[in-house]
């Protein structure tokens, strides 16, 4: 079974319900060893997605953050829809889908945007559950876990990518 799925089948985190409790009732550090049990997952799961990204298929997918509700509106609905939305991509145009999760993001946010967030993430997962088991959807983690001096060794395409996102957002 996938690592991450592992931990919330543990957590007892399978239904919408139990999120809206771990939103709403648990303590803070239940919610944070939560959070650090996934963190813990992507890395053990790493290897797999390696693979993904080696093959060069052009039937494999990386979703981006607004197809898999990281981006726009983080109400819980708007980013189901989302993730709903790349389930049936995924399922129908895709070999192999990579979807990157935000868990590191989460550490400098406060506790009410800690909950919003992690439980939003999980409601996503849930969603894709059925396409992960099936081996179609993979999770990766979503940040570089790189200092900057090494990070153009791991990744040397990554100035390029950083200076052609710096143009778009500034319209050069």
């Amino acid at each position: 079974m996938n690592s991450i799925l592992q931990v919330l089948e543990n957590r007892g985190l399978v239904s919408s319900d139990s999120v809206e409790r771990l939103f709403n009732d648990w303590t803070f550090s239940d919610v944070q060893g939560v959070q650090e049990e996934l963190d813990d997952a992507l890395d053990q799961d790493a290897g797999s997605v390696q693979c993904v990204s080696a093959m060069g298929d052009p039937f494999n997918f990386v979703a981006s953050a607004s197809m898999r509700g990281d981006f726009g509106c983080s109400a819980w609905e708007c980013r189901l829809e989302k993730a709903k939305l790349l389930a049936r991509y995924a399922a129908l145009y895709t070999d192999r889908t990579v979807v990157p999760l935000p868990l590191g993001r989460f550490r400098a946010a406060a506790e009410l945007q800690v909950r919003e967030r992690l439980s939003g993430t999980i409601l996503c997962v849930q969603q894709l559950r059925p396409l992960v088991q099936e081996g179609i959807v993979a999770f990766a983690r979503q940040e570089f876990p790189y200092c900057d001096k090494h990070l153009r060794h791991a990744l040397p395409e990554h100035a390029n990518i950083a200076k052609a996102a710096t143009q778009i957002v500034h319209g050069e």
